[in-house]
């Protein structure tokens, strides 16, 4: 890591910071394949299934998982097909997030995110076919909280 820092130019850094900064950047990548999991649970029987998952929203999803009412259809796991780091390119959603957060500075992050991930991942559908769907990742600043979120997903591709 230490050395791809170096080719982009980040040659300020330590030596002795690279492990720590590698266990955070393990960290937030585990954080960011957990939620796909989730998107990939709710979504990868369709659109239909997507929708009964999350119309009650994220504690809603969960409660129906614990009481048993949400029963998805049977799936495979997803397959990390490739992954890429686009940290210079902003994404739409972030573009608009910036732009909101003119008017609603109380509301909306000011400060853009740090880094984004292209994340490519292989969907079994219910009928055996094989799609690539895109998920793309903003990375946050966030404070020290447990409601705080380090990211931003958005799926890209038919679900």
């Amino acid at each position: 890591m230490y050395n791809a820092m170096l080719r982009k130019g980040y040659d300020g850094t330590p030596e002795d910071a690279v492990e720590s900064m590698v266990e955070v950047h393990n960290f937030l990548n585990e954080g960011a394949w957990n939620e796909i999991e989730g998107w990939e649970a709710r979504f990868s029987g369709g659109l239909k299934d997507g929708w009964e998952a999350c119309r009650e929203g994220e504690e809603g999803w969960v409660e129906m998982v614990m009481n048993g009412t949400w029963r998805p259809r049977e799936r495979t796991q997803p397959k990390l097909i490739r992954f890429m780091g686009r940290p210079g390119d902003t994404t739409p959603k972030a573009r608009f997030m910036s732009y909101m957060s003119w008017f609603y500075p109380g509301r909306f992050a000011e400060e853009p995110p740090f880094d984004r991930h292209d994340w490519f991942v292989q969907r079994i559908t219910p009928s055996g076919e094989k799609r690539e769907i895109r998920y793309v990742i903003d990375y946050y600043s966030a404070p020290l909280s447990p409601q705080a979120s380090l990211y931003s997903i958005w799926m890209c591709g038919p679900p």
